[in-house]
């Protein structure tokens, strides 16, 4: 993928300060304002970092994720740096503490059963309980449409409870991810998201992200 321009980087950034401030990312009209740009060309900016897989838009412009935060209360709560923010799944909410290089505290429920899933991470992976990571829809379908595939990713107590859920509500069993995998990947895939140099990874380089963290065959795949 191509780098981004440096104006689009300047808002991309701007959207993180202010997330990382307020754990929201702010409207359309409050970042224009912020930023001294006509509503219009933040529109059209915002347009263009979501075609670059950099965040998501819902509605009049309504910035609903800007990976891998969330921009409404969700099931998965990540405390990091004393404050408190929502992911937009079980995978995103690792993503915060890879991109912020920081240890957090990770709060979700297991769908199958409703038991509180928490636990902390950072650089030395997890120190407590280790749930799995459920990927129901195949690789290139969260690679295409980060946004709607990355939201059916959850955290579960096991694989008897991923089996039991997914025969319930017919989903497809998918992947189901060791935490330790999920973590290497997570820092392969956020920890320079804060750089200035972002742009979104390549075929190739996603393939050598999941390689990374022993993620190989055919679901894997990206065509």
């Amino acid at each position: 993928m191509p780098a981004l321009d440096p104006f689009l980087q300047r808002i991309r950034l701007a959207l993180f300060d202010q997330i990382l401030e307020s754990a929201r990312p702010p409207s359309a009209g409050d970042l224009a304002v912020s930023l001294g740009l006509p509503r219009l060309e933040l529109e059209n900016a915002l347009d263009e970092l979501a075609a670059a897989k950099a965040l998501v838009l819902r509605g009049d412009f309504e910035i609903a994720i800007v990976m891998p935060f969330s921009g409404a209360a969700s099931d998965f709560v990540v405390k990091a740096n004393g404050r408190r923010y929502f992911a937009n799944s079980a995978w995103s909410a690792l993503g915060i503490p890879a991109m912020l290089g920081v240890e957090a505290a990770i709060r979700a429920h297991c769908p199958d059963c409703g038991d509180e899933i928490s636990f902390s991470i950072g650089a030395e992976g997890s120190r407590a309980v280790e749930p799995l990571l459920h990927f129901p829809l195949p690789a290139a379908r969260f690679w295409g449409d980060p946004g709607m595939a990355s939201s059916t990713i959850h955290f579960f107590k096991s694989h008897e409870h991923v089996d039991r859920w997914c025969e319930e509500h017919a989903a497809p069993r998918g992947a189901a991810v060791s935490l330790a995998a999920a973590w290497t990947l997570s820092v392969q895939w956020y920890q320079n998201h804060l750089s200035p140099e972002w742009r979104s990874k390549t075929p190739e380089e996603a393939r050598a992200a999941f390689a990374a963290a022993g993620l190989t065959g055919a679901f894997w795949e990206l065509s």
